[in-house]
C-alpha cells in the first residue's frame, strides 16, 4: 500500500491514503478494498472521505492543514457539548435541593468542578500535540463562560440558605449526618469482672488462693 508515489497510514481499524492525484489514490484504495476482502473485511461506505486534501482534511478526531494540526470541530463540540452536560446536572440537583432539602453529593460543587477539571486536564493531554494554540484558547474562552454560568447559579442557591444546606451543595458533609454505628451504653452501667491468672505452680497444695 505504500509503493509508488502513495502513502498510506493505518491505525487500528482507520486507515488514510494519501496521493499526488485522484486517480492515483481511487486505484490504491481498490488495491485496499481488495485486500481486506481477503480477510473477510470491508470499508464503511458511510466513514469514506474522497476528495481534495490539499486545503486540509480531518483523520481520527485531528484536522490537519498547512501544517496546522488542531481537534477536529466535531471533537471541540463534543468535549464542551459533555462538559455543558456535567454543569447541568449539578445546576438541576441545585435547584431541586430548594424543593426536597436533599443533595446527591456526586452533583455538589465540589465534586463537578473537580470533574470538570478533570475533563479538562484528560483531554488536553491527549491533543497535547497540536500546534494550533489558538484554538485551545477559544476553548478556554468558552469554557470561562459555562463556569461563570455554574458559580453564578450556585451563588443564587446558596443566597438566604441556612448553614447545613450550604455544606450540602457544597459538597462536604455534615459529620451529624454522617452513617455511624453507636455504642449502646446499657441501662444499669457496664459491669466488669476482673480476675487475674494466677501460674499453676504457684499454687500450693492446702492453700486457697482468692482475686
Amino acid at each position: 500500500m505504500n509503493s509508488g508515489s502513495c502513502c498510506c497510514i493505518r491505525y487500528i481499524d482507520d486507515f488514510i491514503i494519501l496521493a499526488p492525484d485522484r486517480k492515483t489514490a481511487e486505484n490504491q484504495f481498490t488495491c485496499g478494498v481488495k485486500l481486506l476482502a481477503k480477510h473477510g473485511l470491508e470499508v464503511s461506505a458511510d466513514k469514506t472521505f474522497r476528495g481534495d486534501v490539499a486545503r486540509g482534511f480531518a483523520f481520527l478526531g485531528i484536522e490537519l492543514a498547512n501544517g496546522a494540526i488542531r481537534p477536529s470541530r466535531e471533537s471541540r463540540q463534543r468535549w464542551l457539548a459533555n462538559v455543558r452536560n456535567v454543569l447541568d446536572d449539578s445546576m438541576r440537583a441545585f435547584r431541586s435541593h430548594k424543593k426536597s432539602g436533599t443533595m446527591d453529593r456526586s452533583f455538589s460543587l465540589l465534586r463537578t468542578l473537580s470533574e470538570v477539571g478533570g475533563m479538562a486536564s484528560a483531554w488536553g493531554a491527549h491533543y497535547s500535540f497540536c500546534n494550533e494554540k489558538n484554538v485551545f484558547s477559544q476553548l478556554d474562552g468558552e469554557l470561562d463562560i459555562l463556569l461563570r454560568q455554574y458559580l453564578g447559579c450556585y451563588s443564587a442557591t446558596i443566597r438566604g440558605a441556612v448553614s447545613k444546606d450550604r455544606r450540602r451543595l457544597l459538597g462536604i458533609p455534615l459529620l451529624e449526618e454522617l452513617a455511624s454505628r453507636p455504642f449502646q451504653w446499657g441501662k444499669r452501667g457496664p459491669v466488669a469482672q476482673i480476675s487475674p491468672t494466677i501460674p499453676a505452680e504457684s499454687i500450693s497444695p492446702g492453700v486457697s488462693h482468692q482475686a
